[in-house]
């Protein structure tokens, strides 16, 4: 059922194409691009979603551009926003100020303010700001800060690091790593040569 009351719109088991209004809720349904100032997805999905305020529960997206986006069991493939939080869901990419993360997956983060990541896991932090990493895994961090507490992390970049560190790397694996990687990388190269002369 579609809803349409002045500058809010209401889709409840139901589909539709692209939406513009103020206030847009979903429940059990979809649309394709959405417009508006506030979003609520509730097991639901979408393509896009273009708001000052976006809330999933539940449901999924491809892309989300937001002043602030909360996702709570959903999942998303790319999230831009100025202020960004996630519970138990899971992003592929994510570009934003600042992002709190608990109990979540995302596949990159970029932020220019400061991270968190609470019993989260994820391949990659770049942060401006500082990072906080707790009870979770993350492949790379690099950020001017970060507080590490009972998590693991592959490599590190900080100006200061604070909390025990688990390094999965040490001065000799990683001596050996980026040996091993620049040779591998080296016959590659020549083979791409070898092979594109013909």
């Amino acid at each position: 059922m579609v809803d349409e009351n002045g500058s809010r719109i209401s889709i409840e088991q139901a589909g539709a194409n692209d939406v513009q209004a103020q206030t847009v809720l979903i429940k059990r349904g979809g649309a394709r691009d959405i417009r508006a100032t506030e979003v609520t997805i509730i097991q639901g999905g979408t393509n896009e979603v273009h708001a000052d305020r976006v809330w999933l529960r539940q449901g999924g997206a491809q892309q989300v551009t937001a002043t602030e986006a909360v996702v709570r069991q959903g999942g998303v493939i790319q999230v831009n926003a100025q202020k960004l939080e996630m519970t138990q869901g899971g992003i592929v990419l994510a570009q934003t100020d600042d992002a709190t993360c608990i109990g979540s997956s995302v596949g990159a983060l970029l932020t220019g303010g400061n991270a968190v990541l609470d019993q989260s896991a994820t391949r990659g932090v770049i942060a401006r700001g500082d990072a906080t990493i707790d009870q979770g895994g993350v492949g790379l961090v690099a950020a001017r800060g970060v507080t590490i507490n009972n998590s693991a992390v592959g490599f590190l970049i900080a100006g200061r690091v604070d909390g025990e560190i688990k390094p999965l790397f040490g001065t000799r694996e990683a001596a050996i790593f980026g040996a091993t990687f620049g040779v591998a990388v080296g016959i590659i190269l020549w083979l791409k040569d070898k092979l594109l002369r013909k």
